[in-house]
């Protein structure tokens, strides 16, 4: 947690700017109380437990006429009763975006998230946490830097630059993770038809590198759309194909796509998304998520709101990985998450609620895993209010 705060404190004097301007401080705490069953969805593991937890997440932020500049952290412990011991999370975030001439706009990111026992709770993201690793100790550096150019009303261009280093600790995972370093980049380009629609091409490029997986790579050119469909719905996607190469796995084509639609009631919002991309991974170097989310908030009068999301994530990765004294053939991985959240405003600053999820996980060689739980929960806001 020191490690946390120090990093977050050093992060705002660098990303601070040269122009005097207030900054905003605000944070969170929550607690937690719950009951679930196997909460690391290990095959075999039907054991259930009443857990506590708690949680910390300030943001510190400043805003000129030319620039934003947030720093924000969190730091989240989950303790089980019996059974399964517990979880800590940390994670520092600091970006900035700049202004810098009428035309050119830039931003830069920096992130870093450190997690012992990664559990697949409360929420799942098949970019941060690998299935097969769930369990062990992860820590990931990651950072990007972007430009965006506006050549005219119309014709916008942009490039980016990301960079991540994943590392494991204890390799207590069904398979051996490996250390990980990946970079990559973005470039796109945007014209606008009408006050309604932007279509333009996108090209990513990534490249992973690992000890056991010495050499992947993706390549992914697309065309892109951004549609305004009325008052209400927003359509923002891009379709087109995904080269891999995986060492030990060989070459592939196949369609890669992203896709969101969303739709903003006076009370209700409504948003689906639905994508088909790479990313690295400590066990095969690289895999394909072909991932389906679906999240619907009601407002409740002025103070309360009820959310129901859904989530769906099938990921595969060809070529072997070391298992034991010999090596196997990746298996596809299949997760499946349910989840309703209540929130009820008590105060300005106070508020209560209550969460119920299912859980499921599949990945084949290995068998499967179902969790379910459930929990009440209190949260303070202290500093700013927005």
């Amino acid at each position: 947690m020191r490690k946390i705060i120090y990093a977050a404190a050093a992060a705002a004097t660098v990303a601070a700017p040269s122009v005097a301007a207030p900054w905003i401080l605000s944070a969170n705490l929550r607690g937690e109380l719950g009951y679930g069953t196997n909460p690391f969805l290990v095959t075999g593991v039907n054991d259930a437990a009443g857990f506590g937890s708690f949680s910390i997440a300030p943001t510190l932020s400043q805003k000129t006429s030319r620039s934003t500049t947030t720093v924000s952290g969190s730091f989240y412990r989950e303790q089980y009763f019996n059974n399964y011991g517990h979880s800590d999370t940390g994670v520092v975030q600091v970006s900035r975006e700049q202004q810098l001439t009428s035309r050119l706009q830039g931003s830069l990111q920096g992130n870093f998230t450190d997690t012992d026992n990664a559990l697949l709770s409360p929420g799942y993201d098949p970019t941060l946490v690998d299935v097969l690793t769930t369990g062990q100790h992860t820590r990931i550096y990651s950072g990007a830097a972007g430009l965006t150019w506006q050549e005219s009303a119309r014709d916008q261009f942009g490039a980016s630059f990301n960079a991540a280093h994943g590392s494991y600790g204890n390799q207590t995972g069904l398979l051996v993770a490996s250390d990980y370093d990946q970079y990559g980049g973005t470039l796109s380009y945007y014209h606008t038809f009408t006050a309604r629609t932007q279509a333009g091409f996108i090209g990513t490029y990534s490249r992973v590198t690992s000890n056991i997986y010495p050499d992947s790579w993706s390549l992914q050119p697309a065309v892109a759309l951004k549609q305004v469909l009325s008052d209400i719905w927003l359509f923002n996607g891009d379709i087109g194909v995904i080269r891999t190469h995986i060492n030990g796995g060989g070459n592939s084509t196949g369609v890669g796509f992203h896709a969101n639609l969303c739709g903003t009631y006076p009370r209700r919002t409504i948003c689906i998304t639905a994508s088909r991309q790479t990313s690295a991974s400590g066990i095969g170097g690289l895999r394909t998520d072909l991932t389906g989310e679906v999240n619907v908030t009601q407002k409740i009068g002025d103070k309360q709101s009820i959310t129901l999301s859904a989530l769906y994530d099938d990921s595969r990765a060809r070529g072997t990985a070391p298992i034991g004294s010999g090596f196997l053939n990746l298996p596809r991985q299949k997760f499946a998450q349910a989840r309703l959240d209540y929130s009820r405003d008590l105060t300005p600053r106070l508020s209560a609620g209550a969460t119920a999820r299912f859980q499921h996980r599949d990945y084949s060689t290995f068998g499967r895993a179902t969790a379910v739980g459930g929990s009440v929960n209190l949260t303070y806001r202290i500093g700013h209010i927005q």
